[in-house]
């Protein structure tokens, strides 16, 4: 790949990562006694239409918010959520690193949230388009385009068995 299609990538990563670190920092310590053990992942047997539901139609609102929002912010909206999305991992981790409970969130994220945070990414980039979008509206270049429905697919794809994958696991882990 070449540098220029990674520095996008580089700006989700970071923006996320800054998110994390907002997370961790503005985090409470838990008691352990409050919290109850994930059961572990091998108890899967079936899949669950209603978890699916949810998680896919929250997903796609973060998308909107991240895609044609961002878009029409000029990329300030796809920022603001990738941090957001960052906080909230952020103040998840610390919860499960004090309880013991870290290998088992390691175990639940990794199998669902690697693809969803690359469709978020994806989605993100889309919606930063729009800051190139306004910077050539009001220097009187050519008439940019709008993002095309094909940049949507794969993202959207991702999502979709993210979301299989996570309405598998939801049923057996409790953060």
């Amino acid at each position: 790949m070449k540098a220029n299609k990674l520095k996008p990538l580089a700006l989700c990563l970071s923006l996320f990562s800054i998110g994390i670190i907002i997370g961790e920092l503005l985090s409470t310590p838990v008691d352990s006694q409050t919290i109850q053990t994930p059961k572990t992942l091998i108890e899967i047997q079936s899949f669950n239409f209603e978890a699916f539901f949810n998680i896919l139609s929250n997903n796609l609102l973060v998308a909107f918010c991240l895609s044609i929002l961002g878009y029409l912010t000029g990329g300030i909206m796809s920022c603001l959520v990738l941090i957001w999305n960052g906080v909230i991992i952020g103040l998840i981790t610390p919860k499960n690193l004090n309880t013991g409970n870290f290998f088992n969130f390691i175990e639940y994220f990794i199998y669902h949230g690697v693809i969803e945070i690359l469709a978020f990414f994806l989605f993100a980039i889309i919606g930063m388009k729009g800051f190139y979008f306004y910077k050539k509206l009001m220097t009187y270049q050519s008439l940019p385009s709008l993002p095309h429905w094909k940049e949507f697919t794969l993202p959207l794809s991702f999502l979709i068995i993210a979301a299989v994958i996570e309405s598998y696991l939801i049923q057996n882990y409790t953060p």
